[in-house]
C-alpha cells in the first residue's frame, strides 16, 4: 500500500505517483507459475473492489524438462489496459527478458556446481520459504509418482 511503481510498470504508464500494489502467486507442481498482479492509485480502494483506475498484469511461466541438465521456460504477460498500444507488450516482454538474464547467470552457475558434485544437496535460506514449500512439494509427488510405478 502506498508504494513506488516499479521499474517494468513505470516503463509502460509514466506512473510517479504512490500505488497501492497486489499480488497473488500460485505454483502449481511440477512446473507453472501464475501471478496476477494490480495497481490501484494510492488510497483509492482497490482492498474494497473499486477497481476505477486500476491496472492488472497476469504472468504465466511455464517449465519443462529437455534433458537432465536443460529445460525450456516459456511465459506470457498479459496487460489489462490500453490494448490497441504494442509498446507495452513489447516492454513487458523486454522487463521479463532483462529479469531472465539477471538470473541466468545464478541458474548456470548452479548447474555447474550440480554437475561437479552430482550428491549436492541445495538448500535454501529463510526467505525461499516458498521455495523450499515448492521443493517440498515437488519431492512428496515424485515420491508419491515412484510408489504407484512400483505397486
Amino acid at each position: 500500500m502506498d508504494a513506488e511503481a516499479p521499474p517494468f510498470h513505470r516503463k509502460v504508464t509514466g506512473e510517479k505517483n504512490k500505488l497501492d500494489r497486489r499480488n497473488i502467486a500460485r505454483m502449481h507442481v511440477p512446473g507453472i507459475f501464475f501471478m496476477e498482479t494490480l495497481f490501484s492509485p494510492a488510497g483509492s480502494g482497490a482492498k474494497d473492489g473499486n477497481l476505477q483506475g486500476a491496472k492488472q498484469y497476469r504472468n504465466c511461466q511455464f517449465f519443462t524438462p529437455e534433458t537432465r541438465r536443460s529445460t525450456h521456460f516459456f511465459w506470457d504477460y498479459l496487460h489489462d489496459y490500453d490494448l490497441h498500444d504494442p509498446t507495452i507488450a513489447q516492454s513487458l516482454n523486454k522487463s521479463m527478458v532483462e529479469g531472465f538474464l539477471e538470473d541466468k547467470f545464478i541458474i548456470e552457475g548452479q548447474q555447474e556446481v550440480l554437475d561437479a558434485d552430482p550428491d549436492f544437496k541445495m538448500s535454501g535460506i529463510a526467505a525461499d520459504a516458498p521455495l523450499a514449500h515448492f521443493r517440498r512439494t515437488l519431492s512428496r509427488k515424485i515420491e508419491e509418482e515412484r510408489q504407484q510405478l512400483a505397486a
